[in-house]
């Protein structure tokens, strides 16, 4: 009779802290909800400017930025600000998005749109 009140008492503390365990388990993944789809990303504050300046060029052409990737890159004397598509993929030659892309080249010295042009 003891043996089966000893493996009863073990059986129903093992079973609390397994319980125990799965509850904090789900309370720490409901304070870190990532989706897969959502990057989230830091930017220097200067880069702003630069995507602003591009985005009168972006809507004149009917890019709806929620569909991409930006990327600024410093040339010197110019910034090139550039669209490609979210889905992307890496190392691939040309444009493997359903998203046309799309660079905009801006002078420093006053931040107007020196050309613009889609990307293969």
């Amino acid at each position: 009779m003891m043996k089966v009140a000893l493996a009863l008492l073990i059986a129903i503390l093992t079973l609390g802290h397994g319980a125990a365990l799965a509850q904090q388990k789900s309370d720490k993944d409901d304070r870190a909800i990532v989706t897969p789809d959502v990057e989230i990303v830091k930017i220097p504050g200067s880069a702003l400017k630069w995507i602003h300046a591009a985005e009168p060029e972006f809507t004149r052409r009917k890019l709806n930025l929620e569909n991409y990737n930006v990327t600024v890159l410093d040339e010197g004397d110019t910034i090139i600000v550039s669209l490609t598509g979210l889905h992307t993929k890496p190392g691939w030659r040309g444009n493997s998005s359903s998203f046309p892309e799309y660079s905009v080249e801006i002078s420093k010295k006053d931040l107007k749109v020196l050309w613009g042009s889609y990307n293969r």
